[in-house]
């Protein structure tokens, strides 16, 4: 079941318990007096307060110029976390106001504003409301494009509590879609971003109602029993963190956290443990007995009665539940609700109100739970003695069926000659890529032989790799040759101990080294850029696509245009990056084996 009341019951109970409404019994006038002389800090203090106090009254429009001022005054101080504060606050007045339109517009101005001032935590709480209106206006589509784009901008800030708010929403939204498999994998996230933070955010205590109640509807008992565990851990340092025992809030954290106990307990029959849970859960309620709190109290009472064969008390509480939980006009909550009931009514044996009111529930519900539905509509129009009319209405019914069974078994015949076609084509297929592949890998067996013979018969003595570089870079590229012999075992041409000591440049020498040899590494740097025997050596290795050709930022130097206009194309590595360094000593060490 989706209740919007639990979001807005929790943000505005909990603004006194988790750091928000300060109690002040100073009255409106005195503070708006004090404004004359006021300044500073102490300025913005008396408009908080005149907001604050606002608040207690049912004047929306003058909430609305009250907090309008306290971003005014702050702005005009530019004392920026004050400001962020009131951006804030303002949103949580829309939000909790419904003023959807204005969490959609003003709010994504103010978002734009609290990243301008870098307040990132706000940011996203703001950004929070934003995705939580699309849910609770029904888009959930929107809601979850909404979220995942919240999510990849926290991802990228390392920001927990963006990542883990996020996630609570989509989940929401999953959860209104029937996907509950999904939302739970997204609930569970939301609980291990939000824990990693230090500090308990409020929302935490939201994730995990709508977690269990996910799990109850998908009627995984035992991990909502599990997850009771953990929640009772939570609440506990909440409590002690936020001093939020015996308050309003408190007290409306416990309730829900004995309620989600009551569902694992029944689902798992554990009635014993469901009675005293139910007990601890009224203990906390209090007075919010007349709400949808109570409402789900009275739900999970009749269930627990309906458990142990109480069914006239059960019906009772289920009248009671009704008119507290259906105020809210949710139809999930009403199929839930009227499910129950009918069941209710079918152990009392009342099977033609049970059979009407299953009906009913079915078409109010033809997308949830339908298949289970119909079994139970069919079940009591059987026990029922129905008339004439009603036996023509079932007869008409079954012949449906039948041919709806009929069509059924076409399309499956259908369905499953067009598998037979697409598996003998698939495999027909497959074998066609196999011969290919076998045939590509014949020829490049042929292609690496033919490499080799010819490189042999160029010179006896085969080198396996060539690098070119610019003199001035020496002692680099000694380093570098000397890596990737260590750890590849390749014989380097190197020109300094190819070519003995005072000989000129010899292109004939250079010819043959850069022929002999499969692999050409050029060592990439500001001078070799700019060296004409290095770029000559280098053009003349890439005339050979048979050879393996990599380009070494050896001094991270950026590529002039013209190198990048002629050589951009070709593999480049940057030597100064581990992570690359060891991808090439692997690729020469494989291109080596395979050549021998």
């Amino acid at each position: 079941m989706r209740y919007k009341p639990i979001a807005t019951l929790f943000l505005s109970t909990l603004l006194a318990g988790w750091g928000g409404l300060p109690a002040n019994s100073v009255d409106t006038d005195n503070l708006q007096a004090k404004l004359d002389t006021a300044m500073g800090e102490y300025r913005i203090h008396l408009f908080e307060q005149i907001y604050y106090k606002s608040l207690e009254t049912d004047d929306l429009d003058y909430q609305y110029r009250c907090v309008n001022d306290l971003i005014a005054e702050t702005r005009r101080q530019k004392y920026d976390k004050a400001e962020a504060d009131a951006l804030a606050e303002r949103t949580l007045l829309f939000y909790n106001n419904a003023m959807d339109d204005s969490v959609l517009t003003v709010s994504r101005q103010d978002m734009q504003r609290l990243k301008e001032l870098n307040c990132w935590d706000l940011y996203y709480e703001v950004w929070w409301y934003v995705a939580n209106t699309y849910v609770y206006m029904g888009q959930n589509n929107i809601a979850i494009r909404e979220t995942q784009a919240m999510f990849d901008d926290a991802k990228k800030r390392n920001n927990p509590l963006g990542m883990g708010q996020a996630n609570c929403i989509m989940g929401q939204a999953y959860s209104n879609m029937r996907n509950f498999e999904k939302s739970i994998e997204v609930f569970d996230k939301s609980l291990d971003y939000l824990s990693s933070i230090t500090s308990t955010p409020s929302v935490l205590a939201e994730v995990y109602v709508f977690y269990g109640e996910a799990l109850n509807n998908k009627k995984d008992y035992v991990r909502l029993e599990q997850l009771t565990h953990r929640w009772h851990a939570f609440l506990q340092k909440a409590m002690k963190e936020r001093k939020l025992e015996g308050t309003p809030a408190g007290d409306i954290y416990w309730s829900y956290y004995y309620l989600a106990c009551v569902q694992a307990d029944l689902g798992l029959g554990k009635a014993e443990e469901a009675a005293q849970h139910l007990k601890e859960a009224r203990r906390y309620i209090k007075n919010n007995i007349d709400n949808q709190l109570g409402g789900k109290w009275y739900y999970c009472s009749a269930q627990l009665a309906m458990l142990q064969g109480r069914y006239e008390e059960a019906l009772n509480l289920n009248t009671v539940g009704a008119e507290k939980l259906l105020a809210g006009n949710d139809s999930s909550v009403q199929v839930a609700v009227g499910m129950q009931r009918a069941e209710i009514l079918e152990k009392l044996g009342r099977y033609a109100d049970a059979a009407h009111l299953y009906k009913d529930t079915y078409v109010l519900n033809d997308s949830l739970n339908a298949q289970e539905t119909r079994r139970q509509l069919v079940e009591m129009n059987s026990i029922f003695q129905v008339g004439e009319k009603e036996l023509e209405n079932e007869r008409l019914q079954r012949e449906n069926e039948r041919a709806t069974f009929r069509f059924v078994i076409i399309v499956i015949s259908v369905i499953v000659v067009s598998l037979i076609f697409f598996l003998y084509y698939r495999i027909k297929d497959v074998r066609q890529l196999k011969e290919a592949k076998e045939r590509i890998e014949e020829l490049s067996k042929l292609k690496s032989l033919f490499i080799q013979n010819s490189m042999k018969n160029n010179n006896q003595e085969m080198h396996d790799i060539f690098i070119s570089y610019s003199r001035s870079n020496i002692e680099t590229v000694k380093i570098v040759k000397d890596t990737i012999c260590k750890f590849t075992n390749a014989k380097c041409w190197l020109d300094l101990e190819r070519i003995e000591s005072g000989t000129s440049y010899f292109p004939k020498t250079i010819i043959e080294g850069i022929e002999q040899c499969e692999i050409f590494l050029f060592m990439l740097s500001e001078q070799s850029q700019v060296s004409k025997y290095a770029l000559n050596e280098l053009n003349y290795a890439i005339e050979d696509s048979r050879r393996h050709v990599v380009l070494i930022n050896i001094d991270s130097s950026k590529l002039t245009k013209e190198f990048r206009f002629l050589y951009g194309l070709s593999d480049m590595i940057d030597w100064n990056d581990q992570f690359q360094q060891d991808k090439l000593i692997r690729d020469i060490k494989r291109w080596i084996t395979y050549r021998s």
